[in-house]
């Protein structure tokens, strides 16, 4: 079923390819890159959401989903230079109100479809507990789509010429084309913070209080 799905010259296939061509993540909201992702997902979905194998609807749902969360949680938190604006964002709610009606309806039944929010009569997506803490493991999804430019290179890669976007022009930028450098930074950034955080609250809880000969 995966190879008639994304058969090299299938219709998803070939949007796909298209959409990791054209339209390099993170973009932002309203935005015809946003746009076209959120066209293809409701031209498209039917096509595989039918699917009996509910690792096969993830995976494809993930194709598309991934990049337009990881755009709608980097744009609410950093600016095009990879500079913060807003640190402790809490993710409660995110505001689509300049976005078309249309687009509006869609986000609102992707929201709805992940059991993460919903979206008001303003176009303001209203998150839930769980939804506010799904959105921040998005950040794991930064640094595997800053390679989008090198996966949409694939065919050309796998059959043409090898070494793209890893030549040596002399130019730091044409060395980098493979991948969104600015992109790659920020979520190797934010995955270490949630290590250390993580890391230190394991610490707290062993070596917390006075007792000292309690601890290891």
């Amino acid at each position: 079923e995966l190879a008639r799905l994304l058969h090299p010259e299938s219709e998803i296939a070939v949007g796909l390819r298209d959409l990791y061509s054209n339209v390099a993540p993170p973009f932002v909201f309203p935005s015809d890159d946003a746009e076209q992702y959120l066209a293809f997902w409701e031209e498209e979905r039917h096509n595989w959401s039918s699917s009996k194998n509910k690792g096969l609807v993830i995976l494809m749902d993930g194709m598309v989903l991934a990049p337009l969360l990881a755009s709608i949680t980097y744009f609410a938190r950093w600016d095009e230079e990879g500079q913060e604006h807003a640190r402790e964002h809490s993710f409660d709610r995110f505001d689509f109100s300049k976005m078309d009606s249309q687009s509006q309806s869609i986000l609102g039944d992707i929201f709805e479809l992940l059991g993460v929010g919903t979206m008001n009569a303003k176009g303001i997506i209203l998150m839930s507990s769980k939804g506010t803490m799904a959105l921040q493991r998005c950040y794991a999804y930064y640094v595997p789509i800053s390679y989008a430019p090198l996966l949409a290179q694939m065919p050309e890669i796998l059959f043409g010429e090898a070494s793209w976007g890893f030549t040596d022009g002399g130019d730091a930028f044409e060395m980098e084309e493979h991948i969104d450098r600015i992109l790659n930074v920020v979520g190797s950034g934010a995955q270490h913070r949630t290590l250390f955080k993580d890391l230190m609250r394991h610490i707290e809880n062993i070596f917390r209080g006075e007792k000292f000969d309690k601890h290891p």
